[in-house]
C-alpha cells in the first residue's frame, strides 16, 4: 500500500495554526506523519503541493491536511480529484470543531474517512491497518470512517503523556529543496493544561517530543530557512523541558531565529534570557482582551498589570511580544474595544486581530447560546471564512458595528515599524513590500 501525506498549496494547515498563506511555508505535521509511518514500516510519501503540482498517480491512499477557516472547498477539488483517480482519501481538518468532520463527510461522498484529535498519527496508522487487514483494531478511536453504506465515528482520541511517538523528520525535511521556502514549521509541543474557555485545546495536557529530535530538524533548516515557528499552544507550561531545548540548541550552536507561544504570567525575566540565549526572536502571548473583568470572564489566568509587566520584561530581554486580540466576544462593547484601542496606541509592536470564533464544545459557545447570541447550533459552512466577518452580535453591538471596530483597530497596524517587526527582522525586501502592500489595501 503506497501512501502519499499531503499539504495543500496556498494554505497554512498545522494543528494549531490555519489559513490563508502569503508565503511558502514547509509545513511539520504532514512530514512528522510521513516520518511516524515510515518507522512503522509503511510505504508513506511526503508531497507539498504548494512547491508545485503534486502527482498522485500510483498511490493507494492520499492522505490531505485542510484548512476550514481559508480554502475549505478549494481543497476538497484535490481530494474529489485523487478519489475519481481509484485512491482512497483521508481528510485531516486542522480545525478542533466537534462534529464537523463527520458532517463533511456525510456532504461529500468521495471522502473516504477523517482522522481527529488527538495523536493524529496514532489514529492514522490504525486506519491503514483496516484498510490492509480489513479489520480496525478493537478500541481504536480518533477515525471517521465508511463501512458497509455507513458512516462510523469512532469519537476522539484521547491525548497521551507525551509526542516521543513523533520522531525525527530531519531525513526527510533535509532531501527536499529547502530554497523554494520562505518560513518554516517545526513541531515542540502539543496540548495546553489551562481553561480558557473560547479554546478547543483547553486542558488537554501539555505534551512534548525529544528535544534531540527536536533539535534535529532545527539544524536540518540552519542557514537555508531564516525563520521558524516553533509550534506548541503553550512552550513554557513545561519551563523544565523548554530550558532543556535552549540548553541543547546553545550547546549544539545552532543558529536558527524562531517564534513560538507562551503565556504572559510565564515571561519571567530568567527564562526569557535563556529564550533569547538560544535564538528566540518573538513570543506570540494570546491576550484576546483588554480588561480584567474579560480576562476573568475568558479563564485566562492573567490581568492587565501581568500583560504591562510581561511587555516589560519581553523587551527588557530582546524579545519582541506579539499579541493576539479577539474582537467580538459576547460582553463586547464600546468601552471594552476603546480600551482595546487605547493599549494599542501604547503598544508600539505587532499584534493580530480576529473576529471571535465561537467554537462547538466550549464554555464560550455555550455562553453565546445563554445570551441569545446564537439561534442555532453552528455548522461546517458557519466556520468556512468565519475569521473575516463577525458570526454573532454582542450583547452591546451588532455586527456591522463590530466590522467598523474591526477596521478600526486595523488601521493602528499600519505604521513602518509594525509591519517591519511582523515581515522581517532583516529589513523590508521586495517580497515583504508586496505583502504590505495587501495589507495596506485590505485594511482600508
Amino acid at each position: 500500500m503506497r501512501i502519499a501525506l499531503v499539504t495543500p498549496p496556498g494554505y497554512i494547515v498545522e494543528e494549531c495554526c490555519i489559513g490563508k498563506n502569503e508565503t511558502v511555508t514547509l509545513p511539520s505535521q504532514a512530514i512528522l506523519a510521513t516520518a511516524y509511518l515510515r518507522g512503522k514500516g509503511w510505504d508513506a510519501t511526503f508531497l507539498d503541493a504548494q512547491t508545485g503540482s503534486a502527482e498522485f498517480k500510483g498511490f493507494d491512499v492520499v492522505v490531505l491536511w485542510v484548512s476550514l477557516i481559508d480554502g475549505f472547498y478549494h481543497n476538497l477539488k484535490l481530494l474529489q480529484k485523487v478519489k475519481n483517480e481509484g485512491a482512497r482519501t483521508v481528510m485531516v481538518m486542522n480545525d478542533p470543531y466537534k462534529g464537523l468532520s463527520l458532517e463533511a463527510m456525510e456532504r461529500n461522498p468521495f471522502i473516504d474517512a477523517a482522522i481527529e484529535l488527538h495523536e493524529r498519527e496514532l489514529s492514522l496508522q490504525r486506519l491503514l491497518a483496516y484498510w490492509d487487514r480489513g479489520e480496525m483494531i478493537p478500541g481504536a478511536s480518533g477515525v471517521i470512517y465508511r463501512k458497509g453504506g455507513k458512516i462510523i465515528d469512532t469519537g476522539l482520541m484521547p491525548f497521551g503523556k507525551d509526542l516521543l511517538h513523533l520522531t525525527s523528520a530531519a531525513s526527510i525535511i533535509s532531501g527536499l529543496d529547502l530554497k523554494r521556502y520562505n518560513y518554516a514549521f517545526i513541531t515542540a509541543g502539543r496540548g495546553c493544561p489551562f481553561q480558557c474557555t473560547f479554546c478547543s485545546y483547553r486542558q488537554t495536557g501539555t505534551r512534548k517530543r525529544s528535544i534531540d529530535d527536536v533539535v534535529s530538524e532545527l539544524q536540518a533548516v540552519e542557514g537555508k530557512i531564516a525563520g521558524i515557528t516553533l509550534l506548541d499552544l503553550d512552550m513554557l507550561a513545561d519551563r523544565g523541558w523548554t530550558e532543556r531545548l535552549c540548553d541543547e540548541i546553545i550547546r549544539r550552536g545552532v543558529k536558527v531565529q524562531w517564534t513560538t507561544d507562551a503565556r504572559v504570567g510565564q515571561c519571567a525575566p530568567d527564562v526569557l534570557r535563556k529564550l533569547k540565549q538560544a535564538e528566540c526572536r518573538s513570543l506570540v502571548l494570546g491576550l484576546e482582551t483588554y480588561s480584567d473583568r474579560g480576562l476573568a470572564k475568558m479563564k485566562k489566568g492573567s490581568t492587565i498589570s501581568e500583560i504591562n509587566v510581561a511587555i516589560e520584561n519581553c523587551k527588557g530581554a530582546g524579545i519582541t511580544p506579539y499579541f493576539t486580540i479577539m474582537v467580538g466576544l459576547p460582553w463586547d462593547s464600546e468601552e471594552s474595544l476603546i480600551g482595546i484601542a487605547r493599549f494599542l496606541d501604547s503598544f508600539h509592536s505587532a499584534f493580530g486581530l480576529t473576529f471571535v470564533r465561537p467554537i462547538v464544545g466550549t464554555p464560550l459557545y455555550e455562553e453565546y447560546k445563554r445570551a441569545g447570541l446564537l439561534k442555532r447550533d453552528l455548522g461546517l459552512d458557519d466556520y468556512i471564512g468565519c475569521c473575516d466577518a463577525p458570526i454573532a452580535d454582542t450583547l452591546h453591538l451588532d455586527r456591522a458595528s463590530l466590522v467598523h471596530w474591526m477596521k478600526r483597530l486595523r488601521r493602528k497596524e499600519l505604521t513602518f515599524q509594525r509591519i517591519k517587526i511582523a515581515l522581517g527582522k532583516g529589513g523590508l525586501r521586495p517580497r515583504h513590500i508586496k505583502t504590505a502592500l495587501k495589507m495596506l489595501i485590505g485594511r482600508r
